[in-house]
Formats: C-alpha cells, structure tokens, sequence
C-alpha cells in the first residue's frame, strides 16, 4: 500500500512510510519481486576521493612540482646532488615526471627548466578536482581525469580512494497496481492477540486467499550421504588418472573365488555366506585358458611354485553363479579378458553377503578398490 501513490523510493523512506524495518522491508520486496508486483533498480555510485598520501600532495604539491620550484628558487638551475638531497626518495621520479612533461632538462650534472614548466599537467588538475568534501562520481570525469587517477595509482597506494555507493530504489509495477484494485486499507490477513485483546478485529476485514492460486513446487530430495561419499571417491581416482569399469552384480564362481586361489571346500563359498543363483550355471568355454591355469594352480601351484591346494578341482563348481561377494571379481575378470600391459582401474559397487541384518550388518553394501598394473 505504501506504494501505490509513490514512484520508486530508497528502503529507507519506505521504511518512513510503512512503519516496517529495513529487514522485513527486505523480505518483502524479494517476496513481491518475485511476483512481479513490484519493480527493483539497483545502481551503483563510483566515487573518487583523495586518500591520506593524495591530501599530503594537494597541500605539498607533486614531486615533480616541487622539484621545478626548487629548480626556478635557485635562479633557473641546480645541481642534481642538491635536489637529490632535498627530495630524498621522491627525487628519481620527480625527474623522471619532469623531463617527460618538458618541464626540466639535464646537462652536465645540473637540472635547468626547460620550456614548458609552468604548464599544468593533467594529475595535478585531478587531486584538485577531487579533494572536495566526499569525493566526485566517476560520471563527472572526463576519460583524460579517468587516464590520470589510473596513473596517480600506479605511482602509490594512498593518492586516490575509491569507493562504491550502491542505492536500492523500489517501486510499483503496472500488475501490483492491479493487484491493489478492490483492496481496502482496513484488511487484514491475520488476527494477531493484540486484535484480540482490543477487540478490534470485529471491526476489521479479513483478506479473501484464492486456494486456487498455484504453489511453487518443492523438490525436497536429497542425494543420499552414501552416494555423495562414493561420487567424492570417484573424482579421486579418476584425478590421478584411473579408469572406472563396471561389470555384473552375478558373477561365476570362478571370477568371484576360483581365480582369487580361495579353495572350493572354503567356508566363504558355503550358502550360510553367499547368495547363490539356483538352477543357473555361467559359460565358461571362451575362458579355456584361464580355467586350465586356475585348476592347475589350485591342484599343484601351477607355475607358481606353490604345492596348490592338492584336491581335485571342479568346473562344475567354478561355474555356480553368485552374487559378487566383492568387486574384485569385476577388477579380476576385467584383466583377464583384457589382458593390458598398463592400467589404472577401479570400480564402486554393490556386493552381497549372506548375513543377518542388525545395526552394522547388512546382507549388501558397497565395496571400493583400484588396481594397477605395469
């Protein structure tokens, strides 16, 4: 209502002429904002004002200025000894500043004015232009007082301050005048203890709600802190150059036990701690290779100067299908049939237990791991 008979006004005369804080002003305006009913313009005010170094020079001059009066008090020349010792550590762009604005020439280690020296130069004219009492906005400069602020702050921290002015003007929208028409000063959309107490909500009408209006959607979903944890320890491996791979949660027996030399008669493999797929059996005949290998090594070591486990191996049992009580028969699998000089791999993924469920067991849950080879 505060707006209806203003145009765009800054928060705080609109905290004037609604009686609200800034910070429920806040609230409000993002809230009718949203709705278009009300406009907001947002502006941004550059200032420059002279900072400590900056006032020293308007009173002293700059460097430069001062080592030409030196130079005019001394009749016209002086020796660079001299003016060096009378400037100190400003001496050296001093005569760098003056010689590039034609003010002062060298010869024979002495300093003479030269012909321009009673010309101004552009930095001098712009700590005067902005030495008054709070500053002067960057719209009231011209690029060449633009060019010399820029270059009064390479020389030192201190000669030019900047500032920024932000304003928030709020204003009414063609639909929130709209949105106003029929709407009685007098309404309320509430009746608070106060009302109550005083009685005078009986005299007060309350604000009509259309329950027809639409209400904005609610997402309330989250990613679960397990899946986040397992994304974070993706970007892990892949940032040090590992690849993911994938494979079956059903896994033959041969990739899940065989081929990790875990004995056939092994308690692991007995139904009280693996799920088995009954009446299901894995093919196994494209891995011949592999398979006499296995065998050999579980029967009497293989090549691999182990004794083996000394008891006859069987195909049958190798091909049972379980599901994968660990990812490492994915990683395992994986090298076999493709068999890379060099890798970085890794997988994440569900794996099964037979065990009963209480507050730290459960029958599946995720497994991570990563190999390398070469």
């Amino acid at each position: 209502m505060a707006l209806a008979t203003t145009g765009h006004v800054s928060l705080s005369e609109l905290s004037k002429l609604s009686g609200l804080s800034i910070d429920q002003l806040r609230r409000g305006i993002e809230w009718l904002r949203s709705k278009q009913l009300i406009s907001v313009q947002e502006s941004d005010l550059q200032l420059f004002s002279l900072g400590e170094e900056g006032k020293v020079m308007v009173k002293q001059g700059l460097p430069e200025r001062r080592l030409v009066d030196l130079v005019k008090k001394s009749g016209g020349s002086e020796i660079i000894r001299a003016a060096s010792k009378h400037l100190g550590n400003e001496f050296a762009i001093a005569l760098g500043n003056a010689k590039k604005n034609g003010w002062l020439r060298v010869e024979n280690n002495k300093i003479f004015l030269w012909k321009d020296y009673d010309n101004r130069e552009r930095e001098e004219d712009v700590l005067e232009k902005i030495a008054g009492e709070g500053g002067i906005s960057r719209a009231d400069l011209t690029s060449d007082d633009l060019e010399a602020i820029s270059s009064l702050k390479k020389r030192q921290e201190g000669f030019v301050k900047e500032t920024h002015d932000k304003t928030v003007t709020v204003g009414i929208t063609e639909s929130g005048k709209n949105a106003l028409l029929g709407v009685s000063a007098d309404e309320i959309d509430r009746i608070t203890p106060k009302l109550l107490q005083s009685g005078e909500w009986k005299d007060r009408t309350l604000r009509s709600i259309d329950v027809t209006s639409p209400a904005p959607s609610v997402y309330p979903g989250r990613r679960h802190p397990m899946r986040l944890f397992m994304n974070e320890v993706r970007e892990a491996f892949i940032s040090v150059g590992f690849e993911e791979i994938l494979g079956p949660i059903s896994q033959s027996a041969l990739w899940n036990f065989d081929a990790l030399f875990i004995p056939q008669q092994h308690p692991a493999r007995e139904m009280q701690d693996t799920f088995y797929v009954s009446s299901l059996k894995a093919r196994l005949q494209k891995y011949d290779e592999e398979v006499r290998a296995i065998r050999e090594s579980h029967e009497r070591g293989g090549s691999t100067g182990s004794r083996g486990w000394r008891y006859e191996w069987s195909t049958d049992e190798a091909s049972r299908v379980v599901l994968r009580t660990h990812t490492t028969a994915v990683t395992i699998s994986y090298l076999a049939e493709n068999k890379p000089d060099d890798a970085r791999v890794f997988s994440v993924g569900r794996v099964f237990r037979n065990e009963k469920s209480n507050y730290k067991h459960n029958p599946e849950f995720y497994q991570i791991e990563g190999v390398m080879v070469g």
